[in-house]
């Protein structure tokens, strides 16, 4: 096997890995994982946006455009409560 190829294996077993232990703290932080709550369309653009608010070439770029939409998300939240629009 070439080195690129065994880099790239490497790779995809390590982003694996780390899924899974995001999933196990996700599903014990809600304490349930029903589908209609994992699988909705929202969650979906979320995953897109946080990479493409980042940017897409850098490393630490999905990290920021997750933190940067968690932020919004959050901030959008208590400003319409406090609106009383929910």
């Amino acid at each position: 096997m070439p080195a690129a190829a065994h880099a790239a294996a490497h790779a995809v077993v390590l982003s694996a890995g780390m899924t899974s232990v995001a999933g196990v703290f996700f599903a014990f932080y809600y304490n349930n994982l029903f589908p209609e709550q994992v699988f909705n369309i929202s969650r979906s653009i979320e995953l897109i946006l946080a990479p493409i608010i980042g940017g897409i070439g850098t490393l630490f770029g999905p990290i920021l455009g997750a933190f940067l939409l968690t932020g919004l998300s959050e901030s959008m939240h208590e400003i319409l409560s406090r609106l009383g629009i929910e």
